[in-house]
């Protein structure tokens, strides 16, 4: 399955949006990199499982709304599902949960 994922304050992006400007549909506006999405607890890394998102940047034409699609790996399944992201400049970001059937 793929999931999609809203947020916000994931970066920059290629090609660069101004702020308060809609997100251009094509090409899309993706974050320079490779994102990746981890299933399971993140502090340590090594504990999960890291698959690189299909598609990171912002959605299109939404104002300052970042979309991020990740397959779910196989295996991935439980109740409070630790999700966390990696960005392209090595930092994470704080750490969600998700109920996984």
């Amino acid at each position: 399955d793929i999931l999609v994922i809203y947020g916000v304050g994931f970066g920059p992006t290629s090609p660069f949006v101004a702020t308060n400007t809609a997100a251009p549909s094509n090409p899309p506006a993706q974050i320079s990199g490779t994102t990746q999405v981890c299933f399971g607890d993140s502090n340590p890394f090594q504990k999960a499982t890291c698959v690189n998102a299909q598609f990171a940047g912002l959605t299109p034409t939404f104002v300052g709304l970042y979309q991020v699609n990740v397959q779910i790996p196989q295996g991935v399944t439980g109740t409070q599902v630790p999700l966390s992201f990696i960005l392209p400049d090595g930092s994470t970001t704080n750490q969600l949960t998700l109920n996984i059937q």
